[in-house]
This record gives structure tokens, C-alpha cells and sequence, in this order.
């Protein structure tokens, strides 16, 4: 009787858990094809895609506007390792409100780190991933800098 109770209890859990899966990557859309255009591109045309902002919006909540707002002055993506990353800063506030997106080419994850001189460094990472490296080296600079 146990035995069957928890064999009943663990093929919900299993199913839950698969639902729960399949439910995350309909919630998640796509990216586009082929991430490597963008390259030597200033990211208002990636950040404007649906799918980036839908995704964006989930990863940074309350936080989003202030994101969008701290891109106003931008930099050109660049291919750091298998990342595509740039830069941005609030017009007239480079040294004060800065942000930073790095897309995963191979996990095709968001990265985003946040800096504003007040508070120092924010990261958010889909999937709960770590910061990648070119967010991480980009933070450290500034804080490096004292701005």
C-alpha cells in the first residue's frame, strides 16, 4: 500500500516537473537564427525584437525601463568568446548609469548586469545561470575606475 502511494506520488511529481519544463520554454521565446549578424551592430534593433524584450522583461521585472533608459548612448556588439556583448549609458550619466547584455551564443541565455554608481553592480541571468565573463570583466572595470 506505502508503495504504491509513493509510486503514485512520484509520477505526479515527474509529470509536474515535465509540465513545468514545457511550460518555461513556451514562456521563453526564440531567439533569432542567427546571433552573429549582429555583430559590429548597435543593439537597439536586437533590444527592439520581440522575443528579447518579452525576454527581457521577464529576467529584469521592475527593472526594465531603467535597463532600456541606461541604453540610450550605445557601443556596437562585440563576439567576446562565445558571448554576444555590449554596452550602454544614460545620456549625460556614462559615468554614473550603465548597463551591459550578454547573449550566450551556444545556451541562447540573457545576461544582464547593471551598474549604477550608487549601487555598485546587479546581475540577472536566465536559467539562474552564472554572470558570464564579459559581464563580470565589464563590472570590474567600472568599479576599478571608482565610478
Amino acid at each position: 500500500m506505502k508503495r504504491a502511494f509513493v509510486l503514485v506520488v512520484l509520477v505526479i511529481a515527474v509529470t509536474a516537473a515535465a509540465s513545468s519544463v514545457a511550460n518555461a520554454q513556451v514562456n521563453k521565446p526564440a531567439l533569432p537564427a542567427n546571433l552573429d549578424k549582429y555583430v559590429g551592430k548597435y543593439p537597439d534593433g536586437f533590444l527592439n525584437l520581440p522575443a528579447v524584450k518579452t525576454r527581457l522583461r521577464k529576467l529584469l521585472g521592475t527593472r526594465y525601463s531603467a535597463f532600456v533608459t541606461s541604453f540610450a548612448v550605445q557601443m556596437p556588439f562585440q563576439k567576446v568568446g562565445g558571448f554576444l556583448f555590449t554596452t550602454g549609458c544614460q545620456a549625460h550619466s556614462c559615468t554614473l548609469s550603465e548597463s551591459a547584455i550578454a547573449v550566450d551564443l551556444a545556451a541562447r541565455t540573457i545576461h544582464v548586469g547593471i551598474y549604477r554608481q550608487s549601487t555598485k553592480g546587479k546581475f540577472f541571468n536566465e536559467g539562474g545561470a552564472a554572470t558570464p565573463q564579459p559581464i563580470t570583466d565589464w563590472a570590474d572595470e567600472l568599479s576599478a575606475a571608482g565610478r
